[in-house]
């Protein structure tokens, strides 16, 4: 099974480190797989949901639903 996984992570999150999340998709992808990872910058965890899902530019959405990126 071929799975896209796309990470968000808040640049101040202090629940989940932003390292942590860039380490998985890093490891994810030098294992073949196919990951990627948007960090917003002066972002908390609880920011990230609303920033990635109502941010028109990124169109997580239509991604989600296949007819994005």
């Amino acid at each position: 099974m071929n799975m896209t996984v796309w990470a968000f992570v808040g640049a101040e999150d202090t629940i989940v480190s932003p390292e942590l999340s860039e380490n998985f998709v890093e490891s994810m992808n030098q294992a073949g797989g196919n990951a990627r990872l948007t960090v917003f910058e002066g972002a908390t965890h609880f920011d990230v949901p609303t920033l990635a899902y109502f941010d028109s530019e990124l169109n997580v959405l239509d991604w989600l639903i296949g007819n994005g990126q």
